[in-house]
């Protein structure tokens, strides 16, 4: 799994936690759900520095756990108590349009506070794409059969993206482009 690159050697995905942990209270149910942060332009160059230990921080100070960051890429795996991904499991299965609108809506929140939490630390301001693993996998489910061999399936750090907060597509050359 492409996950596993970005975590420390010898740590996998299970070792983290299932993918989606489900706790029930009631009749609500919690969600635990990996997630993996990419933030635009960070680290290059010199330009837009942010130490991956202080980012490390901001992220756990927003209530995620079992953060992990990718050498200095801007690749970050976290995990979050997600109460709709229950519902965008439900909304892939059922193609319920409204439903799809909510988990937009909350995906936007979570990298809207991702985006905030960032400025706020760094005085930065950086376009930040936020997938879940199952989204993620996905995705690369979806890549062309002549890019199997592509480092950018096998190694994660070299992933790029543009972004202007639309869908997201894969580009010939390995950008992630949001259109």
């Amino acid at each position: 799994m492409i996950l596993n690159r970005l975590l420390p050697r010898g740590d996998s995905i299970k070792q983290l936690s299932p993918q989606a942990c489900y706790h029930f209270y009631g009749s609500l149910i919690i969600t635990r759900m990996i997630y993996i942060a990419l933030l635009r332009g960070i680290n290059v160059g010199g330009k837009n520095m942010i130490d991956m230990k202080r980012l490390k921080m901001t992220f756990e100070s927003l209530g995620f756990t079992s953060v992990t960051t990718y050498i200095n890429s801007g690749n970050i795996v976290f995990e979050h108590v997600d109460e709709n991904a229950a519902l965008q499991t439900h909304v892939r299965k059922t193609g319920d349009v409204a439903e799809e609108q909510r988990a937009k809506e909350d995906k936007a929140d979570l990298t809207s506070l991702i985006e905030q939490a960032i400025k706020r630390d760094f005085q930065l301001e950086i376009k930040t794409v936020v997938v879940n693993s199952n989204e993620l996998d996905e995705i690369c489910q979806e890549l062309p059969i002549t890019w199997v061999k592509s480092k950018v399936v096998t190694d994660p750090k070299d992933i790029g993206f543009e972004s202007n907060s639309q869908p997201m597509r894969w580009l010939r050359g390995g950008m992630l482009s949001c259109y």
